[in-house]
């Protein structure tokens, strides 16, 4: 790795926002610095085997860019594909408590949520009670 490559990695790894991120991008750096093999990187981080050597992999196509993107299909609510929808009712006529929203997402989506997910996608868009 070039000299400002190492440097990025040695900052982003403690300056990050994700935690999950700073883990990768500390892997790879201790990797890169100390020559140490995969076993012994994996125990020092608290890495799986077979997620350093992802990593590793993903550094070497993607650059740092490919060790920062987070999965979004694995986290994503289902509720986002439905926001626009969702948003636009709840501006009209916002609803009066969490278990309303819920019956309101559900009709109009046909996705059941528990109240903590429907009021964090609330939260996530701006709504406030």
């Amino acid at each position: 790795l070039s000299p400002e490559e190492l440097n990025t990695l040695s900052y982003e790894r403690y300056h990050y926002p994700c935690p999950v991120v700073q883990k990768r991008l500390h892997s790879v750096y201790i990797k890169a610095v100390s020559g140490y093999s995969n076993k012994t990187v994996c125990k020092l981080c608290d890495a799986h085997s077979n997620s350093l050597s992802q990593w590793i992999s993903l550094y070497k196509t993607q650059g740092i860019s490919g060790l920062c993107k987070m999965p979004d299909a694995h986290n994503q609510s289902s509720l986002e594909a439905h926001s626009t929808g969702i948003k636009e009712s709840f501006a009209q006529q916002p609803p009066r408590s969490i278990e309303e929203a819920r019956l309101r997402i559900q009709t109009l989506t046909g996705i059941d949520r528990s109240k903590t997910r429907v009021s964090a996608f609330m939260k996530r868009h701006g709504f406030r009670f």
